[in-house]
């Protein structure tokens, strides 16, 4: 069983806001529960537990819940696109994504390190789940995708079981990349699988995302814009939340204390209430860069914390991924293949 707990103000201002995640943990039971990261099974609660699988466990189940979403009826095709958008623009607008994978994202789970060297590991799975799912159907001309990815490895799963993990046997990085090559051909965008992981997996390779899209008859324009941002916020969800060592009432300057621990929700800005990116940015219109501002966050147990943030110069990106008025019956067979899904096997 599972409990979701959200804010009854979320449900009050848009009670369709909590599909996200009751698709997210309902697709879970399939991923993460019966098909996973070899090391997460048999499951240990006693000890931490590395592995460079939570893009695949976690990043994938990210996009489907926003698939089925659409699948189910529940969201429209129309409003897909832009919500890939977002993620590709969260991804790019990731300090850390420069030098770190999403394999190593993974495995970092459990290690201490500022906010600023964090890469979610669901979003960065997400990106690559959507340009591999594209690419394997531009291969398969539409017939398959990475649906068919997933069956192979439930197959594995079924066939694991001497493995002693109770539900099968699970995955290792190697089964993935695998399991990709069987479907796609061996070959993703003009290169090998293999290649194709090296950059974009365990490498940290920017993607042709024009390109990539194209095939599905999607444009992508990504417009890079100057900026400041304020060092160690960031949203998640509908939360506006702080991430960084450096408390004014716990741990100190050279970062002593567990960034996890040090998390919470924003409240306020120089004293200022705020609720959203956009109220912050507003008030960082005409500070200069490397200034400190006193932030203030919520612990999850109540408590209210101060932190001190440096305002940093930044590039953002804003991204645009809009259907093709002119697609070719091979990009529709892509684009429409991949809403649709895989057919049953017989």
């Amino acid at each position: 069983s599972t409990n979701i707990d959200t804010g009854a103000t979320v449900l009050l201002r848009n009670p369709t806001r909590t599909f996200g995640i009751v698709a997210h943990e309902f697709f879970h039971t399939w991923n993460v529960k019966r098909v996973r990261p070899e090391e997460l099974g048999p499951f240990r609660y006693d000890r931490e537990v590395y592995t460079t699988g939570m893009w695949v466990a976690e990043g994938w189940t990210s996009y489907y819940d926003e698939q089925h979403l659409v699948r189910a009826g529940l969201n429209s095709v129309e409003d897909f696109w832009p919500r890939m958008a977002r993620t590709i623009a969260r991804f790019e607008n990731t300090h850390a994504r420069q030098w770190l994978s999403a394999e190593e994202a993974s495995r970092r789970y459990w290690l201490n390190k500022p906010g600023d060297r964090v890469l979610s590991y669901y979003t960065a799975g997400q990106v690559l789940a959507l340009l591999l799912d594209v690419e394997i159907r531009a291969n398969t001309k539409g017939a398959r995708g990475l649906d068919s990815v997933f069956r192979i490895l439930e197959a594995q799963r079924v066939a694991g079981d001497d493995r002693g993990y109770g539900f099968g046997g699970g995955y290792s990085a190697a089964d993935v990349e695998a399991a990709v090559a069987a479907i796609s051909g061996d070959r993703l965008g003009g290169v090998s699988v293999s290649e194709w992981f090296d950059r974009y997996v365990r490498g940290t390779m920017t993607p042709d995302y024009q390109a990539v899209l194209a095939k599905a008859g999607l444009t992508c324009s990504i417009e890079w814009r100057e900026g400041t941002r304020l060092r160690g916020i960031q949203e998640l969800g509908d939360r506006l939340v702080f991430v960084d060592r450096r408390t004014l009432d716990g741990g100190d300057r050279t970062g002593a204390l567990d960034p996890l621990r040090a998390a919470g929700t924003v409240v306020s800005v120089a004293g200022e209430k705020v609720t959203s990116l956009a109220d912050v940015q507003k008030l960082l219109e005409g500070v200069p860069v490397d200034t400190e501002i006193q932030v203030g966050f919520q612990m999850m147990d109540g408590r209210e914390r101060r932190a001190m943030a440096f305002v940093e110069r930044t590039q953002r990106a804003r991204v645009k991924v809009e259907p093709m008025a002119d697609a070719t019956p091979e990009q529709l067979a892509v684009r429409n293949s991949l809403l649709a899904g895989d057919p049953l096997p017989r």
